[in-house]
This record gives structure tokens, sequence and C-alpha cells, in this order.
């Protein structure tokens, strides 16, 4: 589902016997998170703004999905370590 006024961010919702996980994930540069990350930037970058919680990651295609449950974040990155887009993760 596209929201005006955030033309490149699309919302996904995934259920399953233990629980339901909703994804609001964009590709639009201008949009950051609350600590500064956003399409672009590096690993290292996402390491610097959190580096406190533990991370999970995972081989997705020819990048990588990198998630900080704490922070309810998650990206996906590119084979050279840059973000090609990012969203909220929330799961209940």
């Amino acid at each position: 589902m596209k929201r005006k006024g955030f033309p490149d961010c699309q919302l996904s919702f995934l259920e399953g016997d233990r629980g339901a996980v909703a994804l609001y994930r964009t590709r639009q540069a201008g949009l950051r998170t609350f600590r500064g990350i956003g399409v672009d930037d590096t690993l290292e970058r996402i390491r610097q703004a959190y580096p406190e919680g533990r991370v999970a990651s995972m081989p997705l295609g020819k990048g990588m999905l990198v998630v900080y449950p704490i922070h309810a974040l998650a990206f996906r990155l590119q084979p050279d370590n840059r973000i090609f887009e990012w969203g909220l993760l929330l799961s209940w």
C-alpha cells in the first residue's frame, strides 16, 4: 500500500502460526531513521549509529538483510554493503 507524500514506501504484512510481521519500507533517499541512516549509507555507518542491541543478518539475493529488533529497523543491503532500502519492522 502506497501513501500520499511517501511515493517510494510500501507496507507489507506476513502472517504465520507464531504471529505476524509488518514491514513499512522505503527506497526514498530523503527519508532517514531517527539517527540519520538512509538509502545509500553503508553497513559501517549503520553500526556506528546503532552500536547497541542484538543484530540479526541473513543473505538475501546478492546482498543481505540486517535487522535490529530492539530498534524495530530492517536494512536491505546491496553487495557493496550500501543500503538499498530500509524500513520499520513490527511484530506481534
